[in-house]
């Protein structure tokens, strides 16, 4: 589950706030000049995991403190009572396959002599709609009726090459085309701090989605 207020105030600024299964996590982008050496970009995240310091990075010093005193263990009714609500509730489930890349192609197993060794990190996703966006549920309905349905669906596919740095690995354009061909609908940006929720705001949350892409907020790629 994502949390956010009516201004996204965190999600603006490249800050996600996420609970999954009793545990919390704030992740905040830290820049740098990238592999390019060009311009400044996002090159990871800080995390925090502990309620009350995340509860005081946001901002909510009294809310910390209540928690730190013991008056409440309830993170998520203290960030009611901040106005901070969820956005998104995503199930997931992940399952993990060794496969290799060579010239534009996946396949299973490890790589040959010329080939690059990877793993590939399957997250089938089930989109809750109750945080969607009117207009996007309305629209899915007019233009596909029953079958709006499919789109509470999706497949998020994350490649890690284990070992190898960035001279040693294919384009990233390379690979988001090779994965358009395997039936990829569209290539989330490498810098995007949860993948899932990247998708659950380009499938249902469209408004939401402009104002992230004019604040600069990496979702798909550029």
């Amino acid at each position: 589950v994502f949390f956010d207020n009516d201004d996204f105030a965190l999600s603006l600024r490249g800050w996600w706030l996420c609970e999954r299964d009793g545990l919390w996590f704030l992740r905040m982008p830290t820049f740098g000049t990238g592999d390019s050496g060009c311009g400044l970009c996002v090159t990871g995240y800080e995390e925090l995991t502990e309620p009350d310091q995340i509860l005081e990075k946001a901002g909510l010093v009294q809310h910390a403190e209540a928690l730190r005193k013991g008056s409440t263990k309830n993170v998520e009714r203290l960030l009611q009572m901040a106005g901070v609500r969820p956005f998104a509730r995503i199930d997931c489930e992940r399952r993990v396959h060794s496969a290799s890349y060579k010239a534009g192609a996946l396949a299973k197993g490890g790589a040959g002599e010329e080939g690059h060794a990877l793993t590939l990190t399957l997250s089938r996703l089930r989109l809750d709609p109750t945080f969607a966006e009117d207009e996007a549920i309305a629209e899915l309905l007019f233009e596909r009726g029953a079958g709006a349905r499919e789109v509470l669906q999706a497949m998020v596919v994350d490649i890690e090459f284990p070992g190898g740095g960035a001279a040693e690995r294919p384009p990233e354009r390379e690979l988001a085309e090779c994965l358009r061909k395997h039936g990829c609908d569209r290539a989330l940006s490498t810098a995007a701090a949860f993948p899932e929720v990247a998708a659950y705001i380009a499938a249902l949350r469209p408004a939401h989605a402009q104002k992230l892409r004019r604040a600069g907020v990496p979702l798909e790629m550029s």
